[in-house]
């Protein structure tokens, strides 16, 4: 009696499945068609193939992937959602895991609190630029005892005492940093926004590789693991795949499987895409944990705000020092009393200083999968400064000199134009009376001191008609009157909710 098997031929894009004629009911039930040149039976659906290769008892055998492991048994804290605390369980049980929940979805929470679950004294987080201080900020949140350094510069020295090193990709391929960093020797490299890591060529890439490769441990982080083809994850399953398994194990395996590839005039064309249901039922199987708002939604909280601290630059630094001549404890008092006079002038200054790091963060949130974002700013410079940087991304302008008739066909652009994916909003005129549903993400370049206005201009995105969970951002400079006025209020806020839940 022949034994099943299956395989795959890159020219025809079929499945082949051959057994001995006692078993052709298999193959039949599947609806595959006989193939007498290949003396096999045949499909181009895989999930059909893998049906008969499941019915047949091969449907184990045919991968040498080594699969996920189950999520451990922990006691997990009650105020985690319930696929958080699986995504914590799953990340504990794999010493190598893509982590690729949807935007939003807390996948920084998640790693965070794994930790206190895994016996590691030395942690890298490689990130963008944009989001070094951020890390460091929820590391002071979420974790206890862990000592956190960022990497400001290519001149900045590692402490070896330190638990968690933070540093953003383009750093680590300077040679000064790159030593230290290896000299260091983490025992788990934590890759956020892993997608820019997809050219496997790259300095950036090669230097975060090669961090991780002695290291015990190896999580990757992304909503958008692949921005545009399969070849894009190549580089990102080449490594968290270490045993050698077919097609993981060869550019061109990996290009003719997965690319539709092709040998051109040019070279190797990976351009393509083929057996996309194949590649998504080994992701899940071997190394990716993926879910989805839509899945999750249950779970979710209606809106959430985070801060997102930004690095002085030499331009902010010379602002934030001027802020030093005031006293913060009264403005903390009564913070919307200072809104006026020289603080005011000093906070315009600082929301136009900061823009270049602003636009370059809300770039970011945009390559990583958010098709439209909503933006607010305090002062009409800084408006028009994001306008200038997104009107090719179709932006449209709302603040307080615009006409009430073009403010609804502004608002009307956003809602129902594909290509318009950014509203730039002045907070005072856009905060409110708008309905801006189209997107669930907000960022505030420059933020308002008066939380009610805030809140009011985040439900112009979370109001009836709004499917997804809503998340806002707040961009402050690091040790900025900003930042310490924005953690105020959002202690305020946390104490307020354990008050009233």
């Amino acid at each position: 009696m022949i034994k099943p098997t299956l395989t795959y031929d890159p020219l025809t894009q079929e499945y082949y499945y051959k057994c001995s004629r006692e078993e052709k009911d298999i193959p039949k039930q599947c609806r595959m068609k006989w193939s007498a040149g290949n003396t096999a039976w045949k499909t181009k659906d895989w999930a059909l193939a893998m049906r008969a290769a499941e019915l047949s008892g091969i449907g184990t055998e045919m991968f040498r992937d080594k699969l996920l492991q189950p999520p451990a048994r922990l006691t997990l804290p009650d105020f985690l959602y319930d696929y958080q605390k699986e995504g914590i369980q799953t990340i504990v049980a794999n010493k190598n895991l893509l982590l690729a929940d949807e935007q939003g979805l807390g996948k920084t929470v998640q790693t965070i609190e794994a930790l206190r679950y895994i016996d590691v004294r030395r942690i890298l987080v490689l990130c963008p630029a944009s989001l070094k201080y951020m890390w460091q900020e929820q590391f002071d949140q979420w974790s206890d005892n862990l000592l956190t350094q960022v990497v400001a510069n290519g001149k900045s020295a590692i402490v070896a005492t330190n638990n968690v090193v933070i540093a953003n990709y383009d750093l680590v391929s300077k040679r000064y940093i790159y030593e230290q960093l290896r000299a260091w020797s983490p025992d788990m490299v934590i890759y956020d926004e892993a997608h820019y890591l997809k050219n496997p060529t790259s300095k950036r890439a090669k230097a975060s590789f090669l961090l991780g490769a002695r290291a015990d441990r190896r999580l990757m982080l992304t909503g958008t693991p692949m921005l545009n083809r399969p070849i894009e994850l190549y580089s990102i399953l080449r490594f968290l795949k270490r045993e050698t398994v077919e097609p993981y194990d060869n550019y061109k395996k990996y290009g003719y499987k997965f690319c539709n590839g092709k040998e051109g005039p040019f070279g190797f064309d990976v351009k393509g895409a083929s057996c996309t249901d194949e590649l998504n039922y080994r992701l899940k199987r071997t190394v990716m944990l993926r879910r989805l708002k839509k899945d999750v939604l249950t779970d979710l909280p209606s809106k959430t705000m985070q801060i997102i601290p930004m690095e002085q630059t030499k331009d902010t630094k010379n602002i934030v020092k001027q802020e030093g001549l005031f006293d913060v404890a009264k403005i903390l008092e009564k913070p919307d009393a200072n809104l006026i006079g020289e603080m005011a002038t000093i906070r315009r200054e600082l929301g136009e200083a900061k823009l270049p790091q602003s636009i370059g963060y809300i770039k970011d949130v945009m390559a990583s999968g958010v098709e439209k974002v909503v933006v607010f700013a305090y002062h009409k410079v800084v408006c028009e400064g994001l306008y200038e940087a997104f009107k090719d991304d179709g932006a449209v302008l709302v603040y307080g000199g615009t006409a009430s008739t073009d403010r609804q066909r502004y608002v009307d652009r956003f809602q129902k134009d594909a290509d318009t994916k950014v509203f730039i909003g002045q907070i005072q005129a856009a905060g409110t009376g708008l309905t801006l549903t189209a997107a669930s993400h907000v960022v505030f370049v420059e933020n308002s001191w008066v939380p009610g206005e805030m809140d009011q201009a985040v439900d112009r995105c979370h109001r009836i008609g709004q499917e997804n969970k809503v998340t806002a951002q707040v961009l402050v400079v690091k040790d900025s009157i900003d930042h310490v006025i924005m953690r105020s209020m959002f202690f305020k806020k946390r104490k307020i909710k354990e008050v009233l839940k």
